[in-house]
């Protein structure tokens, strides 16, 4: 499971799997993620829901039928609260 929490793409850009309301400090105006890590961490971004979303994707991942072998993450947003 690749754990994504920002979408840095210009043109190809993604939202959270929870829905944007349920993780609104991850999400930006149109309701995809953020676009570097470092925002979540200037926004003070909740922890509770990066995890939120971190077991949504986790879930998705289950119901379709795949059982992953490894977790990793995009960008090192897991060093948010480290930046």
């Amino acid at each position: 499971l690749h754990v994504a929490l920002n979408s840095e793409w210009p043109a190809w850009r993604w939202g959270p799997v929870s829905g944007p309301g349920a993780v609104a400090g991850l999400v930006e105006a149109d309701g995809c993620f953020t676009r570097e890590p470092g925002v979540l961490h200037e926004r003070g971004a909740p922890v509770e829901q990066m995890l939120r979303e971190a077991r949504a994707q986790l879930a998705r991942l289950r119901a379709l039928g795949i059982e992953p072998d490894y977790l990793d993450e995009h960008m090192f947003v897991g060093r948010v609260g480290d930046l």
